[in-house]
């Protein structure tokens, strides 16, 4: 059986198949990523995707009422979709994944968190800023989850 594959299957025991779930969402290249995740405190079972930012691994969870996808969901939906227009949970997830691989950091805070910040179009065409806060603590959610996302105009 080939290393990755082999790799690949113990993701699975360990995390409910979600190793080949995410393999089916970014392919084989990203199983020394989910590697990194499950190192980190991150539950690949609950992770709905997966960004690099250079060599960091980071990821999206589906979290609590405090961090995470469930925290972005409760409180942060209405000014996400009031700036950014309509848009499908999955069409948001991708921006916030897309904030992390290449969006800028504005705010550093090691041993903290990290602020991502990248602009994309509101439905009236006009550039908006969105924000992706990541955590950087070796205690709690792990380095590299996603905490929250929020756009800077809130109307």
């Amino acid at each position: 059986m080939p290393l990755n594959q082999a790799k690949k299957v113990i993701l699975d025991v360990l995390f409910d198949n979600a190793a080949t779930r995410l393999v089916g969402k970014y392919g084989e290249a990203i199983i020394a990523d989910l590697i990194v995740v499950a190192e980190k405190k991150g539950n690949l079972a609950k992770t709905i995707g997966i960004a690099k930012d250079g060599n960091n691994v980071r990821w999206l969870e589906e979290g609590t009422s405090s961090w995470g996808w469930t925290h972005i969901k409760n409180e942060h939906w209405t000014d996400l979709m009031n700036v950014f227009g309509p848009k499908t949970e999955q069409q948001v997830q991708e921006m916030i994944l897309e904030t992390i691989r290449s969006g800028e950091i504005t705010k550093a805070i090691p041993g903290d968190q990290y602020k991502y910040t990248k602009e994309f179009l509101d439905e009236n065409g006009v550039l908006q800023k969105l924000h992706v806060v990541v955590s950087d603590r070796y205690m709690g959610i792990g380095r590299g989850n996603t905490v929250t996302a929020y756009p800077e105009k809130i109307l």
